[in-house]
Formats: structure tokens, C-alpha cells, sequence
């Protein structure tokens, strides 16, 4: 859908900046980009007269998400008991549609549409200099991959009538405690944002080997952060070590930390907000300022 066609529809609030789409309500393209800044205070660090930039601009950008599913069908899992294995499954094996939803990276590209706060809050197209901004990729939020090319999990019962549990990231087994693995992030269909976050996994078994998916924020009400246990139903979860650091923000989060950032030293902008436009088309107007 064409930037023009949809933002006829948009009549801004600004007292509700994240609810804005109606019918039949006629607006300006350039203002209805700049407009959904919403009830944010306006940027007064400097006087607008001696700038040679403008202090906001919006840009027009879509998310592209690159499946876990498309990128490792053949990751191997395994789950044994007691000495027994449950077999062997690939990534593509896994039911359900959650693993459908998870993804190695989401990029956001920019393919030049957008608009600028010029003098006294003014609307106007990008000025020249940042029209000469190159198009294409702005930012990729990566999360972690599960290690290696497969894992596997045994659970064995010791002759003292204890459950311990083993991994390879281990040195040796832990009593009564699971290995999670990280499993890539969630990517909305809706363009929630908030929801593009980390999520983790571990390795079960019954009559076969199977991943229980859940988000990050479901493991961390119990407790479990990178380099610290979390106790649920009894038993204890543990994120495995992994050469990189965790990834721990979700998109939304990165971009109103200023995550995205356009230009050098002589031309720089960071994120600060954003607005959904459509999740179909899986487009954004991401809000920058100067840095």
C-alpha cells in the first residue's frame, strides 16, 4: 500500500499518539509523518535559526524478519532418560506455530520516504543533505541462535533417588536443573514491538524428543536471567553460556534507547519513538532527533 493512500486515513491525537487510524479524514502526507510525534515535548536545546539540519525527522521504514526455521531446518535436538533416548528431531520437525514466529534478525530498511520538523515546527520533505542518505538497510536486531549445530539433554535418575540433568555446556550434571537454550526472537505479526523479544527453549521428552518455546519475559517472572537460575514448579532453569553476550532488549526498546542511528559525525540522528503504519506491508515511521 502506497505511503499516501494509508496516511489519508490518519488523524493524528495528539494526546493518544499509538491510535490513530479512522476514514474519510483528509491530511497533509509530510504532516501526518511528523504529526504522530504526538504529545512529545519539542526539542528546544538549541535555537532552530543556527542549525544547519533539522532537529526531527521521521522515516518510512519496513521490517523484515529472516526465520530461525529458514535459517537452521537441520538444528539436531535430543532428549534422553534414564539412559534411553527419545530421538533425534530437526528444527523443521517441531509443531505447532510458535517456532514459525521465531527469527535470527529482524532488519529495518529505508527506502527514502519520510520528512522533517524544519523552523518553528514547520513540516517540510527531507532536506537535501539527508535525502542523500543512503537507502536500504538502517538497523538489525540480531538475538542469539542456539549453540552449535544440535543439542541434546539427559535426564538421569541417580541410585540415590535424585534427578540430575546434563548438557553438553555443562562440566557435569546439576541437580534438579534444566539447560535453557536461546531460540532466536518472536517476531509480530501485529508489529507489536514490545513482543520482539528474546526467547528461550528446553529440551523434554515423553514418547518423543520435543521444545517448549517460551519469551523472554516468561522466564525472567521466574527468576531466570543470564548467569542466574530460576526456580518454577520445583525445579530450576538456567540459560546455557554462550561466547556472546545475551541479547536482553526488545525492538521497541532499542529504539526508544536510541539504538538506531543515521549518519557520522558531522550528521547524526537517533531514534526515539515510533508508530505503526501497517502490519501487512510491515511498515513503521520511525522518529529520530539529533544526537
Amino acid at each position: 500500500m502506497e505511503l499516501e493512500n494509508y496516511l489519508r486515513a490518519f488523524a493524528p491525537d495528539p494526546k493518544e499518539p499509538h491510535d490513530h487510524f479512522g476514514e474519510g479524514v483528509e491530511v497533509n502526507v509530510a504532516e501526518a509523518i511528523l504529526d504522530t510525534h504526538g504529545g512529545e515535548s519539542p526539542l528546544d536545546v538549541c535555537d532552530l535559526e543556527e542549525q544547519k539540519l533539522p532537529l526531527e525527522i521521521s522515516l518510512l521504514v519496513t521490517l523484515k524478519p529472516q526465520r530461525l526455521l529458514d535459517m537452521m531446518p537441520g538444528y539436531r535436538l535430543e532428549f534422553s532418560s534414564k539412559g534411553s533416548s527419545d530421538g533425534v528431531i530437526s528444527m523443521d520437525q517441531i509443531p505447532g506455530e510458535l517456532v514459525q514466529q521465531c527469527c535470527a534478525f529482524i532488519e529495518v530498511t529505508w527506502d527514502g520516504k519520510g520528512s522533517q520538523r524544519g523552523d518553528y515546527g514547520g513540516v517540510e520533505e527531507l532536506c537535501e543533505e539527508l535525502q542523500e542518505l543512503p537507502i536500504g538497510l538502517i538497523y538489525k536486531k540480531e538475538f542469539n541462535l542456539p549453540p552449535g549445530d544440535s543439542f541434546s539433554c539427559q535426564e538421569i535418575f541417580t541410585d540415590e533417588g535424585r534427578w540430575v540433568y546434563g548438557c553438553p555446556a555443562w562440566e557435569a550434571p546439576r541437580e534438579n536443573e534444566r539447560p535453557l537454550i536461546p531460540f532466536g526472537g518472536y517476531f509480530s505479526e501485529a508489529l507489536d514491538l514490545e513482543k520482539m523479544m528474546p526467547m528461550y527453549g528446553y529440551v523434554g521428552g515423553g514418547r518423543t524428543t520435543g521444545l517448549s518455546i517460551k519469551a523472554q519475559t516468561f522466564w525472567q517472572r521466574f527468576g531466570v536471567h543470564p548467569r542466574h537460575r530460576g526456580l518454577k514448579d520445583e525445579r530450576f532453569y538456567s540459560l546455557v553460556n554462550l561466547p556472546e553476550p545475551y541479547v536482553q532488549t526488545t525492538l521497541a526498546q532499542d529504539i526508544r534507547g536510541g539504538g538506531i542511528r543515521l549518519g557520522g559525525d558531522d550528521l547524526l540522528y537517533v531514534s526515539h519513538s515510533y508508530d505503526v503504519i501497517d502490519p501487512v506491508d510491515r511498515t513503521l515511521l520511525l522518529h529520530f532527533k539529533q544526537g
